[in-house]
């Protein structure tokens, strides 16, 4: 056990684990020709070669030839523009996504034949190549993208310092699917006269008719009706409550009805009286009757002014809906020519039914669960565009607020994913979906600025 025999026994080891473990690295053959030609040509010296000796079983050639070789590289100088031309470009190529060619080169032949994208544009990137792929679903990507303009994507919020914007719509292209994301709510804002029983009446219903089109023949995004109405997603418990007590309403004060609210009796009514706050006989706590108050008078004022619509029912056909939209436009214009001071708006409501009256002959409806999205998971993209009535029935709007908010926890990513799969899917759905979206947030605007401004303001 000296020094030097335990130095042999050590490299011996060594020597024969590396050779068990990676033996196959070894070439006993070419790797010594290397070595020699090393030797020769100056890059070895005889003091690298006792490794030779110390290890004759292979792993000595290994670490001669690394060494070699480290002296080799190190001599060269490789200029990597010039060892490998388009070096940037191929790098790019690699580190994409592998896409199917297929794929990508349907869905960019359903963009140029629907005039989205320029066949001189697609020349450069089919000169890739098999490798063209991801090139072709990126300018695909935002070929689609574009029919949604910047203005169409953003939020528009009017404060006393000017008009603050925030982009609250994205688009990408994910597997075989075009997805329309929403980041945040898209509120559409309406500041409408306070005295709508003024000359604004008749404006009033044609505005609102004029949304529900919108949300029928466009996209279904949520009116004031549809969103907190007595029939609404997230207020339909105090509806029915609403709809039990509406004579009552009508033909009483806020004092009365207060008083009426105080001493209810839940046992003796109709509906549901959870949804007023109310449990057991009376009488009940001063701050729950007056919230109550509030949501029933909200729910009174907006079926009274907001919850006008279209005629549906059995009798109902797309061509009467079509005439009716029609007489509303020929109402419209009668108002401007009497000299109507909300011309704006009547001409943004002109704007908006013609291009629901060309939509009736090519429309589809838009069903929740028709398209993969966050739908199944309790809110879908479409939901979260939302007209409103600026400063009224603040009440009943926090009601559904609470409501839309809980089902919107269970959703962490609010999209609508359109299909890709073929050439004719993306030309009669997902393109005129893109479409229709896009005209109906760009109508919900010119409608939501044209009140902005006097006598509205």
């Amino acid at each position: 056990m000296t020094l030097p025999r335990i130095s042999e026994a050590v490299e011996d080891y060594v020597a024969h684990s590396f050779m068990k473990e990676k033996g196959y690295m070894v070439d006993m053959v070419s790797h010594s020709a290397f070595v020699l030609d090393a030797y020769k040509g100056g890059l070895l010296h005889d003091s690298d070669l006792q490794q030779l000796s110390i290890y004759p079983n292979g792993y000595g050639l290994n670490i001669v030839t690394r060494r070699a070789a480290a002296r080799a590289a190190a001599r060269l100088d490789i200029i990597p523009d010039q060892a490998v031309p388009d070096a940037d470009r191929r790098s790019r190529i690699l580190a994409s996504p592998r896409v199917d060619i297929p794929f990508a080169a349907n869905l960019t032949l359903a963009c140029i034949e629907e005039g989205l994208l320029q066949e001189s544009t697609i020349t450069p990137v089919m000169e890739l190549g098999p490798e063209c792929g991801y090139e072709l679903v990126t300018a695909s990507e935002k070929a689609l993208g574009a029919l949604l303009l910047k203005d169409q994507r953003e939020v528009r919020v009017l404060y006393q310092d000017g008009v603050h914007t925030e982009e609250v719509i994205g688009t990408c292209i994910e597997g075989q699917q075009f997805n329309l994301e929403s980041y945040s709510m898209d509120f559409f804002r309406l500041n409408l006269p306070q005295d709508i029983d003024d000359d604004f009446f008749g404006v009033n219903i044609l505005l609102f008719k004029t949304l529900d089109a919108l949300s029928h023949y466009c996209v279904p995004f949520h009116t004031p009706a549809s969103w907190m109405g007595k029939d609404g997603v997230y207020t339909y418990h105090v509806g029915e409550a609403y709809e039990a007590l509406k004579e009552r309403i009508k033909t009483s004060t806020r004092d009365e009805l207060v008083d009426f609210l105080t001493d209810l009796n839940c046992d003796e009514v109709q509906f549901e009286t959870f949804a007023l706050g109310f449990d057991g006989d009376g009488p009940h706590d001063e701050d729950v009757v007056e919230h109550a108050c509030d949501l029933l008078l909200d729910m009174h004022e907006l079926e009274n002014n907001f919850a006008y619509r279209l005629a549906y029912g059995p009798e109902t056909t797309e061509a009467t809906r079509k005439a009716e939209m029609e007489a509303m436009q020929l109402q419209a214009k009668e108002m401007i020519g009497n000299g109507s001071s909300h011309e704006r708006v009547l001409v943004a409501i002109m704007g908006a039914l013609e291009t629901c009256i060309d939509l009736v002959e090519h429309h589809f409806p838009i069903h929740g669960q028709q398209f993969p999205g966050s739908e199944e998971e309790g809110i879908g993209f479409f939901e979260t565009i939302l007209v409103v009535v600026e400063d009224r029935m603040m009440g009943l709007f926090e009601e559904s607020e609470n409501g839309f908010n809980s089902c919107a926890e269970n959703c962490g990513h609010i999209h609508i994913g359109l299909p890709l799969e073929s050439r004719e899917l993306v030309a009669q759905t997902t393109i005129p979906i893109i479409k229709r979206t896009q005209q109906c947030l760009a109508h919900l605007r010119q409608i939501q600025i044209s009140l902005e401004v006097p006598p509205n303001a």
